[in-house]
């Protein structure tokens, strides 16, 4: 009887160090599954941060090249201005000049 109580003992006792292992063991895979999702969500940022980069950049390149376009077009319509300005008072030159050689 005491060496079944012993027996029962010792076989409750190795129960408790295997099942603490497999939670030890458990822990560690979880630990480790951790690490490589917080590392791939830490890739996923860098990513994510190159990527919005570039679109910042890519949106000034596109922002100063309507700022230079709207000057462009507005240089274009001021020279258009002064060239039907010019072309209106020719024209009332030419005018002046037929009335009087009539």
């Amino acid at each position: 009887e005491i060496n079944t109580s012993m027996s029962m003992s010792g076989h409750m006792e190795i129960r408790s160090i295997a099942n603490a292992m497999t939670r030890e063991t458990r822990w560690r895979a979880q630990q480790a599954a951790d690490e490589e999702t917080i590392e791939e969500l830490q890739d996923e940022c860098v990513e994510k941060d190159s990527t919005i980069s570039d679109l910042k950049a890519k949106l000034a390149a596109q922002q100063e090249a309507t700022r230079k376009a709207e000057r462009k077009a507005e240089e274009q319509r001021r020279r258009a201005q002064e060239v039907e300005t010019h072309w209106k008072a020719q024209k009332a030159a030419d005018k002046e000049t037929i009335e009087k050689a009539k």
